[in-house]
């Protein structure tokens, strides 16, 4: 598991400060030419949604069976209904899923477009839970996200998770959050060659590491920086999931426990 999250008090600081950085950088101008085209095809209005996000926006990657694409990002809205209206005109087809709405997305970098290429991840199939809209690459990775979400087994319910936050700053506005026992091998691969091949990884070693982190507050001129990582003596990993399926009907009746023909156990 990884986790980007950018916060704010005034989300559109963020939009604004982005632009005056596309002007420097020179990229400005394509980048309105696209928003203008996007306004003109949809009439959706950045500078009216931005309005209505809320504190929040990042990506998160996860472990997703079926070679389902793990990269996700999101933002917290003030009202999702509002927000998915002032998107209406960029939807092109939704579906209901567990009483969820899966909506297609014209726009895959809305994210980027939003908050810059820190959050420039691929994904044009969006769900509102909570206040978060969630965005994934297709529907069925958004189908994974509800599924896990109505099952309860997300980062906020992982009990080394809860003990983990007791070390964080409860207010941040850059969070970097990574479980290096799961995820320093796709950390490697995000190193240059040169450097990468320097690394050996002793699984063994880095088993029990269940949370680094990487946080930056600013107020005023002054900038907080906290880096954790957390040691648990005594971690049980849960069991792995070996493979996963979407029914395409209902169940009709409860899992059955069935014994081994030969060791006669269940």
């Amino acid at each position: 598991t990884m986790v980007l999250n950018i916060g704010c008090e005034n989300m559109n600081t963020i939009f604004m400060n982005k632009n005056k950085l596309l002007q420097k950088q020179n990229k400005f101008w394509s980048w309105n030419k696209n928003r203008k085209q996007i306004y003109d095809s949809t009439k959706v209005d950045y500078n009216e949604l931005i309005k209505n996000i809320k504190h929040e926006a990042g990506m998160f990657e996860i472990h997703t069976p079926n070679n389902y694409n793990n990269k996700f990002s999101f933002f917290k809205v003030i009202n999702p209904i509002k927000t998915t209206s002032l998107m209406q005109g960029m939807i092109e087809h939704t579906k209901e899923y567990k009483k969820y709405t899966i909506n297609k997305c014209k726009d895959n970098k809305i994210t980027a477009n939003l908050f810059g290429d820190l959050i420039n991840v691929n994904n044009n199939f969006f769900t509102h839970i909570e206040d978060y809209i969630v965005f994934g690459i297709s529907e069925e990775s958004i189908k994974y996200i509800i599924d896990n979400y109505t099952t309860k087994n997300t980062l906020n319910n992982n009990k080394y998770f809860k003990q983990y936050t007791e070390y964080l700053i409860k207010k941040d506005n850059l969070l970097l959050y990574s479980n290096p026992s799961k995820s320093l091998n796709h950390l490697t691969n995000l190193l240059k060659k040169e450097y990468a091949e320097k690394f050996i990884i002793y699984k063994d070693s880095i088993f029990n590491l269940t949370g680094f982190s990487i946080q930056f507050s600013r107020k005023n001129d002054l900038t907080l920086n906290n880096i954790s990582l957390y040691y648990e003596e005594n971690i049980k990993e849960n069991i792995k999931e070996k493979w996963f399926t979407q029914l395409d009907t209902t169940i009709a009746i409860s899992p059955q426990f069935v014994k081994d023909h030969v060791t006669k156990e269940e």
